[in-house]
């Protein structure tokens, strides 16, 4: 048997192959579970017969919070992991926020196995934060746009607050009692004429606390500017007589 996994940006791709039948298994699902919702694990089976695949998701001292199964035979389908914050048990008294719980994917028959980590969000909320560019100089004016969408796709109604940190971890712009009820949060903000370089976080949190876990960050960089340098040459022949009608000029600019 071999295996192999991709990680995405947002999902996890599980790949088996089973070397003694020739089947093999693709398993995709998101790498954040979240809480109290359906999490959709999808599940293709490349097989001549039909086969057990099963999902469980368990957290410390094996406990299961949530398994499934399918009967698949050559074909894909789509299994469903709704996980409650009940199920969950945390080490030293954290909150299920804080925690991972482990995916295991199993095909008995065919002696398939596979286990990963992923982590939990309780939140419920997904958060884009989109700049109009990704790097800065001195001086630049950056162009923020942040959206907050509940799992049911729709704007989120609370209030957040988004904070802008240097490299050194120190807040210098902070916006509060902003919200997506209409769509999207548009802010502006100014780049320091000596500002520190490197990059830059932008992070989202619930309401007015600072403190809470975040629902979403990003990064920018910014960057020392430099004076572009251009330079123009031009090839021509050494001479030309009376006699030459034509002749090739090569212009090249770098």
């Amino acid at each position: 048997m071999s295996f192999l996994i991709l990680i995405l940006p947002l999902t996890y791709l599980l790949c088996f192959y089973s070397v003694a039948s020739g089947d093999d298994i693709l398993v995709s699902f998101p790498n954040t579970l979240k809480l109290g919702i359906s999490n959709n694990v999808v599940v293709y089976l490349n097989s001549n017969s039909d086969q057990e695949v099963f999902v469980e998701a368990y957290h410390v001292d094996n406990r299961v919070a949530m398994t499934n199964k399918a009967v698949l035979s050559g074909n894909s389908t789509t299994l469903s992991l709704e996980i409650d914050a009940n199920d969950i048990e945390m080490e030293s008294g954290d909150s299920p926020c804080n925690g991972n719980v482990n995916l295991l994917v199993t095909c008995p028959a065919l002696e398939l196995r596979r286990e990963v980590t992923v982590s939990l969000d309780c939140s419920g909320v997904s958060v884009f934060i989109f700049t109009d560019k990704p790097v800065y100089t001195a001086g630049q004016t950056m162009t923020l746009r942040v959206s907050c969408l509940d799992w049911n796709l729709t704007a989120y109604p609370e209030e957040v607050t988004i904070d802008i940190k240097n490299p050194q971890g120190i807040f210098v712009m902070r916006w509060t009692r902003a919200t997506t009820r209409r769509g999207m949060i548009d802010k502006t903000f100014r780049i320091d004429d000596e500002p520190q370089l490197g990059l830059w976080t932008i992070t989202v949190y619930p309401g007015s606390n600072s403190k809470a876990m975040p629902l979403g960050n990003a990064t920018f960089e910014v960057m020392e500017y430099v004076v572009p340098r251009f330079g123009v040459s031009i090839h021509c022949p050494d001479y030309i007589t009376n006699s030459t009608e034509t002749f090739n000029v090569t212009v090249e600019a770098k």
